[in-house]
C-alpha cells in the first residue's frame, strides 16, 4: 500500500485519471518511489499517449511501449532500467451494462446490478417507463426513438447489454442491430426458440446468451433478476482472469 500526502500536484493527477475514467479509458499510473521523499514525479498511460505530471529525466523504454506489454500486478516493483522502485496501478472503468427495456422486471435487476462494479444505462421509448422513481439506481436513463432506437446510442464493444423489452418486432430491431458490433455479452429475455425467431432462422452466436440468465430454475421477476446477475458476474470475472499479467 502507498500513503501519500494529497498536495496540489497529487490531486492533480488523480482529476486527471479520472477525467479518462469518465471517458471510458483504462490508466496506468507509474510513480518513482524515492527514499524519504514523497512520490511526487509520475507518468499517466491511458490507451496510445502519455500524459506526464512532473517527471523528470528519461521515461523508460517499457512505458512508451505499454499498451503492447501483458499489464503489470499492482504494487510496487524494481525497475533494472531505472534502477529505482516504481509504484503501478491500473485504474479501469466500471463496465456499462445496457439494458433495453424499462419494463416492471427491469426494476429488481437494476437494484441488484447497482451493488456491483457496473456503469447502468437504461433505455426505452416509453417515457413514462423512464422515471427517477422506478430506476433510483440506475446511472442513466434514455430515452430513445421507436423507430431509430440507435440514433442517439453509442453501443462500444466492451458493453454488456441486455435485451427485455417485451415486445418481438422491437427486441428483433435491437438484436439486429447489435449483432453488427463485435459485442461480448448480450442476454435476451426468453427462450431460445423465441430468439431463434427473432434472428429469423439464423444461427444464434455463441455471445448472445439466452434465455439469459443461470440455469436455477427462477421464476418470477426476483429470481430471474438473481439468475441474470449471476451471469453476469461469471462472465465479467472469467473474461478478467484471461488477462496476463507480468509479474
Amino acid at each position: 500500500m502507498l500513503i501519500e500526502r494529497c498536495c496540489k500536484q497529487v490531486r492533480k493527477g488523480y482529476e486527471q485519471i479520472l477525467s479518462e475514467l469518465k471517458l471510458g479509458k483504462e490508466v496506468t499510473l507509474f510513480k518513482r518511489i524515492t527514499a524519504g521523499k514523497a512520490p511526487l514525479k509520475h507518468i499517466l498511460h491511458s490507451g496510445d499517449r502519455l500524459i506526464l505530471n512532473n517527471w523528470q529525466g528519461e521515461i523508460p523504454s517499457f512505458v512508451t511501449a505499454y499498451n503492447s506489454e501483458p499489464p503489470l500486478k499492482n504494487g510496487r516493483f524494481i525497475n533494472v532500467e531505472l534502477n529505482e522502485t516504481l509504484y503501478v496501478q491500473t485504474f479501469r472503468p466500471l463496465k456499462r451494462l445496457v439494458i433495453f427495456g424499462a419494463g416492471d422486471d427491469v426494476i429488481p435487476l437494476v437494484q441488484l446490478v447497482a451493488k456491483l462494479d457496473f456503469y447502468i444505462l437504461v433505455v426505452d421509448w416509453r417515457e413514462a417507463l423512464l422515471t427517477d422513481t422506478r430506476f433510483s439506481e440506475a446511472n442513466e436513463k434514455m430515452l430513445i426513438k421507436k423507430d431509430d432506437l440507435f440514433a442517439n446510442l453509442d453501443v462500444q464493444d466492451d458493453d454488456f447489454v441486455i435485451i427485455m423489452t417485451h415486445q418481438f418486432q422491437q427486441d428483433q430491431l435491437i438484436l439486429k442491430g447489435l449483432l453488427k458490433k463485435q459485442l461480448g455479452y448480450i442476454g435476451v429475455l426468453g427462450s431460445k426458440n423465441r430468439t431463434a425467431r427473432l434472428l429469423e432462422g439464423a444461427s444464434v452466436p455463441g455471445f448472445v446468451y439466452s434465455p439469459i440468465g443461470e440455469m436455477i430454475k427462477a421464476e418470477g421477476p426476483d429470481e430471474i433478476a438473481i439468475s441474470i446477475v449471476a451471469q453476469l458476474i461469471k462472465f465479467k470475472n472469467t473474461e478478467l482472469k484471461k488477462v496476463t499479467f507480468y509479474q
